[in-house]
């Protein structure tokens, strides 16, 4: 009978040991990590330890590093390699042009205005600076939503995984 107990301890301590053992190779979970699970499919830039950087769609994470694809190649980074992950999104132009829009109108206005002659209201007449101030408005606005639109393109950066001195130097 004591020898029966001794083996069931002996399975009872390695069985609780064996996760102990196994995860002393991997670096330890952080909630950022595991929060890039959720970008999958997204369209990342990664900056490495070595000052490089890649841009790839996003199509795994694990405990040992990140997969990427860009275009038919695929590569993995180790995640000891892995300073910051970024996720990269087109800015919207409308908004831009929006902003543009109701800028140079405004400005357009002002300058219309000011440009026109003096009011010199003749029976019912619309004044000229009213006139001067619609013209430079719609000139204005369209002005502005062209510079806008083409201004306002590019990318968006929001950083999804940072990597503080003390992790990377480990």
């Amino acid at each position: 009978m004591k020898l029966y107990r001794r083996i069931l301890a002996a399975c009872l301590a390695s069985f609780f040991c064996l996760p102990c053992l196994s995860a002393q190779g991997q670096a330890p979970r952080s909630p950022a990590w595991e929060r890039l699970s959720n970008a999958r499919g997204k369209e990342v830039q990664v900056r490495l330890s070595g000052g490089k950087s890649r841009q790839g769609r996003l199509s795994d994470v694990t405990d040992e590093g990140i997969h990427l694809r860009s275009g038919s190649d695929e590569f993995s980074l180790a995640r000891n390699e892995v300073i910051q992950v970024y996720e990269l999104r087109k800015k919207a132009r409308k908004r831009s042009a929006l902003i543009g829009t109701a800028v140079g109108g405004g400005a357009g206005a002002i300058i219309g205005a000011a440009s026109s002659s003096s009011c010199g209201f003749e029976f019912g007449a619309p004044c000229h600076r009213v006139r001067g101030a619609a013209v430079g408005a719609v000139a204005g606005a369209a002005v502005g939503a062209l510079t806008g639109a083409l201004i306002g393109g590019g990318q968006k950066k929001t950083l999804l995984y940072p990597q503080s001195r003390e992790q990377h130097s480990r």
